[in-house]
């Protein structure tokens, strides 16, 4: 579902499930995995793509629909550590801000 290619101090997440890179459940377990792998790495910037024509068609709708409450309740849980993770990874400037020194590449 996701493959990882390493270019020096970066790492690309190639996200590679069905025609649209819809998110459902497997695909968020699979984020998650992925991103704590990486969490403790050397890498200094993640990259997302998308496999195809299309990045992410977003939730898959269709089994939201076909599972209702049940998968939702399912759905949501692996959903959200993604999100936080990916959102809660500080970036350049608010690390130079926190008195984090890097090199000037980097920056």
């Amino acid at each position: 579902m996701i493959d990882v290619e390493q270019r020096g101090h970066v790492s690309v997440f190639h996200m590679i499930h069905g025609k649209a890179n819809a998110l459902d459940v497997e695909f968020c377990e699979a984020m998650t995995a992925r991103l704590e792998a990486y969490r403790h790495a050397s890498t200094q910037a993640l990259v997302l793509i998308g496999h195809g024509q299309i990045f992410s068609a977003g939730v898959d709708l269709l089994r939201v629909l076909e599972g209702g409450p049940v998968y939702l309740a399912a759905f949501l849980p692996p959903c959200v550590p993604p999100l936080r993770r990916s959102f809660a990874i500080p970036s350049r400037s608010s690390r130079r801000s926190m008195g984090m020194r890097l090199p000037e590449a980097v920056c």
